[in-house]
């Protein structure tokens, strides 16, 4: 739909037009503004009229309906263009517009608000529920051989015969699935997979994908698949339109159900959903839910797009249950919870302990600096006591050795009575000895005798005579 303006933004762009195109003459220190002419005032009441926060009823007003198109946007057009033409007919000032959308375009006109409301698959529908918020107003009560259905089921099918009839005999086997994106004719199938314990990517011995269900039936009638998984209700309407003779097709651990009438594989789920963006006014989409729920059967609409008409919003449930134990959609990584997520979750605990890790860290890094100043002291210390033993060691040694020196010397002390005459000593027995032989028994000292000069002269005076004339001579 067309986005209006707001009243303030209205009121701000009349505001430039009058200044721009009336003038502001100034005239003596005051602003005076001209006369608005007639047209101006048309133009003006015109703006505001663009400019009201309400959508005008007389005007037509465009509505984008997206459509999962998995065939192409010709296909899409042909079956769905009707339900647009008869929206259009039924809410006056609305024209409804199909917009054919591949998969991976859905997402981004959802939130880019391009569309305004949306017709896919189940699995499509709750992925944009959970992240964007989108609403469904209406389910399709799709057209079965029983008059219509609001459910529908995946089939897995294989040549008759072949020894596949079960999905525990699909292991080591070729398999096509109609698209990755197909809820009925992928989805269902897997998560029937993996009840079984059934693991395609890993235990398959090849995996693809058709596009259509036509082309899953024929590559497994031609031989080039072992097996392939579609639409149920698509098997059936090939061979009642005698499309492809499918009697050499076996149904793989088929299924009954007393509200629907094909054979299937998987359970059943409830059909595409009609869905209000979040965009859209309230009022538009219970106008748009009201006229789809009045469709009558026989409505070119359904008889263009092979339904019945529509139902009440159902329970999508079971569709958020499969999804969720596949861990795709809405649910990738579920149960996985990353360290942003877990401190998003749990901040204040992640704070008290990174604030009590804090302080630990910094205890035990004051302990090891403690310990290690410690063993330096440590260390020392025992550098100084080595050094004081050794000293004490040098000591001990140095003493012995000194008390051994000490033990061999003999000192004189005290009074020595000598004579004053032959200069004898004597001795503490009363003996007198000569000063030499007193000396060396107190003492260890010994003697070697000489004579001096003085002695000599007396005693050999003609000797001494001669020594020095012989001094005299030689100098």
């Amino acid at each position: 739909m067309q986005d209006f303006l707001h009243l303030p933004v209205a009121i701000l762009v009349i505001a430039a037009f009058v200044l721009v195109n009336t003038g502001i003459p100034r005239k003596r220190g005051v602003f005076m503004i001209r006369k608005i002419p007639t047209y101006y005032l048309i133009a003006i009441i015109g703006l505001l009229v663009m400019g009201s926060p309400f959508p005008s009823t007389a005007g037509d007003d465009t509505v984008k309906i997206g459509v999962w198109a998995p065939l192409g946007e010709k296909p899409c057009m042909q079956k769905w263009g009707p339900t647009a033409d008869y929206l259009t007919d039924k809410i006056a000032g609305y024209r409804f517009e199909i917009i054919p959308l591949a998969a991976d375009e859905i997402e981004p006109a959802v939130k880019r608000e391009y569309i305004d409301f949306l017709l896919s698959n189940p699995a499509q529908y709750v992925t944009l529920e959970m992240t964007v918020g989108i609403n469904a107003i209406a389910t399709l009560n799709n057209h079965r051989l029983n008059g219509g259905n609001i459910e529908y089921g995946g089939v897995i099918i294989s040549r008759a015969e072949s020894d596949i009839a079960h999905l525990e005999d699909l292991p080591n086997r070729h398999f096509m699935a109609v698209n990755e994106h197909a809820f009925c004719g992928w989805t269902m199938v897997r998560r029937e997979f993996k009840k079984t314990g059934l693991d395609p990517i890993k235990q398959f011995a090849s995996l693809s994908f058709g596009g259509t269900s036509h082309a899953v039936v024929e590559a497994v009638l031609e031989g080039e698949v072992d097996a392939g998984s579609l639409n149920s209700h698509d098997l059936k309407m090939m061979e009642i339109q005698n499309e492809l003779d499918i009697s050499g097709l076996r149904i793989v651990s088929p299924r009954q159900h007393p509200i629907y009438p094909y054979a299937h594989s998987t359970e059943l789920y409830p059909e595409w959903p009609f869905s209000r963006m979040q965009h859209v006014p309230i009022e538009l989409g219970r106008q748009v839910s009201l006229s789809l729920l009045a469709m009558p059967a026989d409505s070119p609409a359904a008889v263009a797009g092979d339904y019945t008409g529509w139902v009440a919003p159902q329970n999508y449930r079971s569709v958020n249950d499969c999804l969720r134990e596949l861990k795709i959609g809405p649910y990738i990584g579920y149960g996985q919870v990353t360290l942003g997520q877990a401190l998003r979750q749990h901040w204040g605990w992640g704070v008290g302990i990174f604030i009590i890790f804090a302080v630990i860290s910094g205890f035990l890094i004051h302990v090891v600096q403690l310990n290690k100043k410690l063993e330096n002291i440590h260390r020392v210390l025992s550098q100084e006591l080595a050094e004081r033993r050794k000293l004490e060691k040098i000591k001990t040694r140095l003493i012995g050795q000194l008390q051994d020196a000490l033990a061999q010397v003999k000192t004189l002390k005290g009074l020595i009575p000598i004579c004053s005459s032959c200069k004898k000593i004597r001795d503490d027995h009363g003996y007198w000895h000569q000063v030499e032989v007193f000396i060396t028994n107190c003492t260890d000292a010994k003697f070697s005798h000489s004579v001096c000069m003085e002695c000599m002269q007396k005693l050999y005076p003609d000797f001494v005579g001669k020594l020095v004339n012989k001094k005299d001579d030689e100098t």
